[in-house]
């Protein structure tokens, strides 16, 4: 069996959006010839929602060594928060010596903390083992970004020059490079002139076993009671400026089925939760905001912090419908949208048509209420057409479909990958 060792600094008990690939994809990777071992932070020293449950989903074969990261003088000096920044020195020891003391294939970077990618071809360069990174978002932007950067003017500069350096240095020495979104892999090819065999479109996939874990643990919905009658419309997920103007097609279309047929809208509410990555009491409220603009405001509810990945899916499994909103960015590919599929509840999206979500959508047939995020939100019919809607069971989904939408089809489709790559390697 092939080993692989996957760097994601933040990993279970933690719950963040970046580690959910590796998190479902550990479960089915041993099936396909591989074995697993992880590279993460102490997750005592990372300020993160706890889902204990979910390690119930982890296989034993899986092993996960801890580094402590780095809190020196210097580092309090600087105001380093960043746990990428704070990880790379003790993550460039434990993983040598790990590398070193073992018969590893590969390296897979799968992690939004990006400084942590350098150490890919440091140490390819001190043991040769290959490695493979995993764009879940860019790194390096030509544009600038859609959506209000965190932190100071000083640290966003020095943010913009290491990407800069750091994404050339990183893909000059990689074997490949898997990505969550055909525009990235796109770009990406034509930036770096790769070779189609040297990249891999796999969005994330979703696992039905998280599915069952809710009714296993009797994961509780602290936001609404499925059983009042009331129709509960939920979003799940950051909700910047980028993603506002689907939002306000939403409200826009809302309001003209209110005014149309007010006893079924006066059974509506909408919840929008984790919508800010700022997890303290003072995180803005954009959605409520947008709707009191609107006189919406007392059927709006909005949770900005982040909550559990598993609480999330009860959210999606108890509400009457998701809502999926696509950017103006149009790379933008949203990991909600394949749980919420996945839920078997209705699903409306706004997108524009030219993205890569709206592309894949209409390619794989996806079984949603889908609309141009550039429609009039007075005109078009959202709300009157989720009354007819009607949803289809898992089983019914195209097989192109669940190829891209389920944990196992989205693992094996890795693993063939690396088995291409680290056989390239042994070649050259």
């Amino acid at each position: 069996m092939k080993k692989v060792l996957i760097v994601s600094p933040i990993f279970l008990p933690n719950s963040s959006a970046d580690m959910q690939r590796i998190r479902v994809m550990l479960s089915e990777i041993n099936q396909f010839g591989w074995e697993a071992t992880v590279l993460a932070a102490n997750p005592e020293q990372v300020s993160a929602v706890k889902d204990l449950i979910l390690y119930e989903n982890l296989p034993n074969s899986v092993n996960i060594f801890h580094f402590d990261l780095s809190d020196n003088f210097l580092i309090r000096l600087l105001g380093v928060r960043h746990v990428g920044w704070k990880a790379l020195i003790p993550a460039y020891h434990l993983g040598l010596k790990l590398l070193r003391s073992q018969s590893f294939d590969l390296v897979y970077f799968s992690n939004t903390a990006f400084i942590t990618w350098i150490l890919g071809p440091v140490w390819k360069k001190l043991t040769k083992v290959p490695y493979v990174l995993d764009f879940q978002d860019p790194w390096w932007r030509f544009q600038p970004r859609t959506h209000p950067a965190t932190g100071s003017y000083f640290k966003r500069i020095i943010a913009k020059i290491v990407a800069r350096l750091g994404e050339p240095f990183c893909m000059k020495n990689c074997s490949g490079f898997t990505t969550v979104s055909e525009e990235y892999l796109k770009k990406l090819c034509r930036r770096y002139k790769l070779s189609e065999g040297k990249c891999l479109f796999v969005p994330f996939g979703s696992s039905p076993k998280d599915y069952e874990l809710l009714k296993k643990y009797e994961i509780k919905n602290d936001f609404f009671d499925p059983t009042d009658g009331k129709k509960h419309l939920v979003y799940i997920g950051r909700l910047g400026e980028d993603i506002l103007p689907a939002l306000r097609i939403i409200f826009e279309s809302f309001i003209n089925f209110s005014n149309q047929q007010k006893d079924l809208a006066a059974q509506y509410n909408f919840y929008f939760i984790g919508t800010s990555y700022d997890s303290t009491a003072s995180a803005k409220s954009s959605a409520w905001q947008l709707a009191q603009s609107y006189g919406l405001n007392k059927i709006v509810y909005e949770h900005p912090a982040r909550i559990s990945y598993l609480s999330t899916l009860k959210i999606m499994q108890d509400s009457s419908g998701i809502i999926v909103l696509g950017s103006t960015d149009p790379d933008y590919n949203p990991s909600k949208l394949f749980p919420a599929l996945l839920s078997e509840k209705p699903v409306i999206c706004l997108a524009n048509p030219n993205t890569a979500l709206a592309s894949f959508i209409s390619r794989q047939k996806t079984p949603l209420l889908f609309f141009d995020l550039k429609s009039n939100g007075q005109k078009i019919c959202i709300f009157e057409k989720l009354l007819d809607f009607q949803t289809s069971p898992l089983s019914a989904y195209p097989d192109t479909l669940l190829d891209y939408l389920l944990a196992e089809k989205m693992t094996g489709r890795i693993c063939d990958f690396f088995d291409k790559q680290t056989h390239d390697c042994r070649s050259i």
